[in-house]
């Protein structure tokens, strides 16, 4: 009897530590490792696996799920569901490199498959090792499908994938930005343009922000709106950088870096593409189709859509810069266009005149002042266009390539620091001059990155002295080769696209919690009673936190023991016994507990994430 209740004994103590291990995670921020194990705790040193953690059926609103850097082989599926007012994130953790990374030639979905909903997604890498990439008709799979509402892609890196993003209906109000996306695809033909999209997108209802991605180097085209099925109402399409799209299947075949058409009954309508950046690099091959566009709207098949809005737009390239048919409404101004062979091409359906549409105030250049436009099948000269239309009364055209430069920073709104920056050389100097001051402050740290050799070394790094960085822009170190393929060839001088980052930059908002920008410069000074020496000293917060804080010249620095690298952070002040972490927004600070005038132990405040006491270690 005594030996059947101490089996009996040891199975309840066994069912209840798996029902424990099973219960929801209490702490707000959960860790995962590549050989994290889902009976873990989620701490940072008792990680969980990806899998266990994307199911979602543990993981609180509000939650921040912490990525480890390493390889995640396989390919995973998110559940993540959170709130309006309190949204999951899943991030890389601190500045390590986290690569989910498949290895399927083939299959459907994607790497990532996220499902759920209000879970925000940043700073980590999604890859494909596959060496397949020869023209089939099935499809490698894409980086991300996003089939949830309410989510938010935020400064990923997506290569060498199918497309990067599915992009799909159930997505309502999702945002795609500041990611960087190349090398997708596998191999098109003339006869077969389906492969490998930087983003392939559809929407019904709400509103889709694509915004300040870079798109580069695909197998198929960049942004690529298109029925599968599925509506085209309501886009944000805003500060991109697109370029050489199409040039991974043939070295001679451009696409095209941004479409939005559909067959019948989908119709396209409330579309807004403003503040793009393409570049097509010279010796494309024109297909003889809509693909020939840089930029194309309704174009792919004939049907009628309603509106849409192209201001200040920068579009070079594409044997048609622009090709726009049977739209009700369209708003053209403010663009720049260059085009080798043509122009603009607009075609209208029956219903529909040129006083339907607002088009004005654009720069053109081409080679010749001859017949770069068209109007409903008729190839005009800019005189005529003007003429026929009554269009560009306020526009320019130069029968010339252009001169000068034009130089392009995008700052990151999600994190300081950081920003995307396109330079037009068209003078071709050997370095081009870019004001990075709203970015960066004197002092702060940074590197600048080419990202067409986005894992080489950095072309600048250093300390920002706050004049203009002086970028080379002569090609260097080429860009890597896409798993399978050979490495395309640089735009550089006469194009290049950069991405600024300050390793001590923050990875929250560069706001402050109540909407203002921060400042560390307008607070009091400590007081001068405790000293500057007082702080010093070791303080540490059971079981994984240790912060040394140190004199460095006249300001004290933590060092952040429990995080990889151990890295230090300058210490200014802001109100007596507070410290500002500099180059961090106001909410990012340090608070003194005194007694008798020594620190007994600090508060690490960190909104929106939970605050974290330590002791002075004696």
């Amino acid at each position: 009897m005594r030996k059947i209740l101490a089996i009996l004994f040891l199975l309840t103590i066994s069912a209840c530590v798996q029902v424990g291990a099973q219960s929801a995670f209490s702490a707000q921020e959960i860790y995962v490792a590549p050989d994290g194990n889902p009976n873990n705790q989620g701490t940072i040193n008792s990680p969980i696996d990806l899998v266990t953690a994307l199911s979602g059926e543990r993981v609180r609103p509000g939650t921040t799920i912490w990525l480890r850097g390493g390889v995640y082989r396989g390919f995973f599926t998110s559940k993540l569901t959170g709130t309006a007012n309190a949204p999951i994130t899943v991030r890389g953790y601190g500045h390590e490199r986290v690569v989910i990374a498949d290895d399927r030639p083939d299959g459907s979905g994607g790497t990532l498959n996220i499902r759920g909903a209000y879970t925000i997604y940043r700073d980590f890498e999604v890859t494909n090792l596959s060496t397949a990439r020869e023209h089939v008709r099935v499809f490698r799979p894409m980086g991300l499908e996003v089939e949830a509402p309410n989510t938010k892609f935020i400064n990923l890196v997506i290569h060498d994938t199918g497309h990067g993003f599915g992009f799909w209906k159930e997505s309502v109000d999702a945002e795609l930005y500041g990611n960087i996306i190349f090398f997708g695809g596998t191999t098109n033909e003339s006869s077969d343009l389906r492969y490998g999209h930087g983003i392939y997108t559809q929407n019904n209802t709400g509103t889709k922000h694509i915004s300040d991605n870079i798109i580069f180097d695909q197998y198929g085209w960049g942004i690529h709106g298109y029925p599968n099925p599925g509506e085209l109402r309501g886009f944000d399409i805003e500060g991109n950088i697109l370029f050489d799209n199409g040039i991974s299947s043939s070295r001679d075949m451009r696409l095209i870096d941004i479409m939005v058409s559909g067959y019948k009954p989908h119709s396209a309508g409330q579309i807004v593409i403003a503040d793009n950046y393409t570049y097509t690099s010279p010796g494309q091959k024109g297909l003889g189709k809509f693909s020939d566009a840089n930029l194309c709207l309704g174009c792919s098949d004939i049907n009628q859509h309603d509106d849409a809005q192209v201001r200040d737009n920068y579009l070079v390239g594409g044997q048609v810069v622009a090709a726009i048919v049977n739209w009700r409404q369209i708003t053209f101004t403010g663009n720049t266009l260059f085009g080798p062979v043509g122009m603009v091409g607009v075609a209208t359906s029956s219903g529909t005149s040129a006083s339907d549409y607002h088009w004005d105030n654009n720069t053109y250049f081409g080679p010749t002042p001859g017949a770069l436009f068209s109007w409903n099948g008729k190839g005009l000269n800019f005189s005529q266009w003007r003429d026929a239309t009554g269009f560009d009364r306020s526009s320019s055209f130069t029968a010339n390539s252009p001169s000068g430069v034009k130089v392009v920073v995008r700052p990151n709104r999600y994190e300081k620091g950081r920003a995307n920056i396109a330079i037009y050389n068209w003078d071709h100097k050997a370095s081009v001059s870019v004001d990075v001051s709203q970015v960066l402050q004197a002092g702060d740290a940074y590197e600048l990155r080419d990202v067409q050799d986005l894992f080489g070394a950095p072309v600048l790094a250093g300390k920002y002295s706050g004049g203009p960085l002086q970028v080379p822009m002569t090609p260097g170190k080429m860009m890597r080769s896409p798993a399978g393929g050979s490495a395309p060839p640089s735009t550089l001088p006469e194009f290049g696209a950069f991405l600024l980052t300050s390793p001590m930059g923050e990875r929250l908002s560069g706001q402050s919690s109540d909407g203002q920008t921060s400042s560390s410069n307008s607070a009091p000074p400590p007081s001068q009673a405790s000293g500057l020496q007082a702080y010093v000293g070791e303080y540490t917060a059971k079981p994984n936190y240790r912060v040394v804080v140190m004199l460095q010249g006249d300001h004290l620095a933590a060092r952040m023991m429990h995080e990889p690298g151990q890295p230090s952070y300058t210490l200014e002040p802001s109100g007596p016994d507070r410290f500002h972490f500099s180059g961090f927004p106001s909410f990012f600070y340090l608070q003194f507990d005194m007694s008798g005038g020594t620190p007994k132990a600090i508060t690490i405040y960190r909104a929106p994430l939970p605050t974290v006491r330590l002791t002075r270690s004696q």
